[in-house]
């Protein structure tokens, strides 16, 4: 067989020119065992993504020899059994944009250290998206996040203490869900929120964070164009004020309290339509990977 032939495989891209291997994509492919530091997987030094989510790894190890990997920008690890410690050398990644190590299951089998937590965030600078989600950190929120994340997950983490300030201020973040951490207190940043923050997504649920909103939203309230100031936008800011509060969070006052502070106030009635949409959007999402899993499982 040529040297080159498995580049034509499923699931794996080679360089052009190179011939190297520079994706992988083993995901939903039943695999099981463990993944040992001599596995022949770590001879492609060249890989630029590597997906082994959605697999069954018998509750083995992450190895360290993943921290090998100089040219990885993507590593995904999801769903697939792994337990242990997370090891420190997952941070000498630093091209890596995203990294996704979440667990299937609420055991917290899989654990990251305080210091490793720290350090991850302060050597991965270019990251821009982070999921941690079920992992078991139990540490404070760092300040050191990168710049560039648009999307941060630490759901059910252990995660405790108060929410940095400046985790809402991050320029390019785009969703954040701290949920499920009910020893995390926070509160809304007392400044004005950045007229070009780009969070359109925030789950703060299960989470201790006030509904104490700061005096800047009587102002946005008084500063309204006539059209949105009418009782017609106003009842509709009650309706999200007395939903929020009915269902025991923020939620609703957040998003409405959200959309003025960043100079896009918009109809409560299209909040719920956009909603809707990423609810419905999240399941297709949803169905498609399954889909994707059993049409590689039936190749």
């Amino acid at each position: 067989m040529g040297s080159r032939d498995c580049c034509s495989w499923d699931g794996v891209v080679c360089d052009d020119i190179t011939g190297h291997v520079i994706e992988l994509d083993l995901s939903c492919s039943n695999l099981t065992g463990t993944i040992d530091s001599n596995s022949s997987l770590f001879q492609l030094s060249h890989l630029q993504r590597l997906d082994l989510s959605s697999n069954n790894f018998s509750n083995s190890h992450i190895s360290p020899e993943f921290g090998k990997f100089s040219s990885l920008k993507h590593l995904h690890l999801s769903h697939s059994y792994f337990s242990g410690q997370i090891p420190s050398e997952i941070s000498h990644l630093s091209k890596l944009h995203t990294l996704r190590l979440s667990t299937i299951d609420d055991s917290k089998k899989l654990r990251l250290a305080t210091h490793d937590f720290k350090s991850l965030l302060q050597n991965l600078t270019q990251l821009r998206e982070l999921d941690l989600s079920g992992i078991n950190i139990s540490s404070t929120i760092p300040l050191n996040f990168s710049s560039h994340l648009t999307t941060l997950n630490l759901i059910y983490t252990g995660l405790y203490g108060i929410i940095p300030e400046s985790i809402f201020h991050l320029p390019n973040l785009e969703t954040l869900d701290l949920s499920d951490n009910d020893h995390l207190n926070g509160y809304f940043p007392k400044t004005k929120w950045n007229s070009s923050a780009s969070l359109i997504e925030l789950d703060l649920s299960r989470v201790n964070f006030s509904c104490n909103l700061p005096e800047s939203l009587g102002y946005h309230l008084t500063s309204l164009d006539d059209e949105e100031s009418n009782s017609e936008f106003l009842s509709d800011f009650r309706k999200a004020a007395f939903m929020g509060y009915g269902s025991g969070l923020c939620i609703g006052i957040s998003i409405v309290y959200f959309m003025m502070s960043t100079g896009k106030p918009i109809w409560f009635a299209r909040i719920i339509v956009e909603l809707e949409h990423k609810i419905m959007m999240g399941r297709r999402k949803k169905q498609r990977r399954q889909r994707n899993c059993r049409r590689r499982n039936n190749h």
